[in-house]
């Protein structure tokens, strides 16, 4: 668990991160999945990647704006 983490819309959390197996998307630990410190609602994602030249790095953030749930698929809430 790593705490005082943010998610790109500045809303304040705990991220955990997973080193997955060898020639996985996870294998780095790059990925860092960011929860509410007191609910564990999703907030979103961090993922920061190096480019083809070692100099150049990329973040890459996502956040949940609104979420819902649906009784069928194609319903919207």
């Amino acid at each position: 668990m790593l705490p005082g983490r943010t998610d790109v819309d500045g809303r304040a959390g705990v991220g955990i991160q997973y080193v997955g197996p060898p020639g996985t998307p996870w294998a780095d630990g790059e990925q860092v999945l960011i929860f509410d410190a007191k609910t564990y609602q999703y907030l979103g994602m961090r993922d920061q990647r190096k480019g083809k030249h070692a100099a150049t790095t990329y973040e890459q953030w996502s956040y949940v704006a609104a979420h819902g749930v649906v009784d069928r698929v194609g319903q919207r809430p």
